[in-house]
């Protein structure tokens, strides 16, 4: 069986039909690329897996189940994913963007803002991943100051920093 599954998926928006009718299915530890035209749905589909659109016709599924019905739903299912303009913090440092997401997975939003000390396992975490994307030496930088690549690889962090077992970039 297939981990995702898109089921005759349509989305038009006002005149124009962006989707009309797609199938896709992706096995476990499959990776895929969509190639086409600018306008051609990619991003309309990753939009309407995450619940950012409705979906005017078909379904989701991930894992053999409907996927919910809202983008922190989905990311709590396993599906995590990158934008084409990462849009980061010009307030937060790398490290902190990292830290953000991985204290809102394992402890919650409410312990961050709280000031109450961040665990050493989270710590150790934020550590491995910034090392792996190569973005140690920018730990402290302003993450929304720096230059489109490396604001694409803090993106990347941040998307496997929500522990996702499916990830669209």
């Amino acid at each position: 069986m297939s981990e995702l599954i898109n089921d005759n998926l349509w989305k038009r928006f006002g005149g124009n039909e962006v989707l009309r009718g797609l199938d896709l299915a992706v096995d476990a530890g499959d990776i895929v690329g969509l190639i086409a035209l600018n306008g051609a749905g990619k991003t309309t589909m990753i939009n309407l897996l995450f619940e950012v659109y409705p979906k005017d016709k078909g379904r989701a599924l991930f894992q053999g189940r409907e996927l919910p019905q809202s983008p922190e739903g989905v990311v709590s299912k396993g599906l995590a994913r990158t934008f084409q303009n990462a849009r980061l913090s010009t307030n937060m440092t790398v490290a902190e963007v990292v830290r953000a997401v991985l204290t809102n997975r394992f402890c919650s939003w409410k312990h961050y803002l709280s000031g109450r000390k961040t665990p050493d396992s989270i710590l150790s975490m934020e550590s491995e991943l910034l090392s792996q994307l190569g973005l140690t030496t920018f730990a402290d930088s302003n993450a929304g100051t720096l230059p489109f690549g490396l604001q694409r690889k803090v993106d990347l962090a941040r998307a496997i920093a929500t522990g996702a077992k499916f990830l669209f970039l």
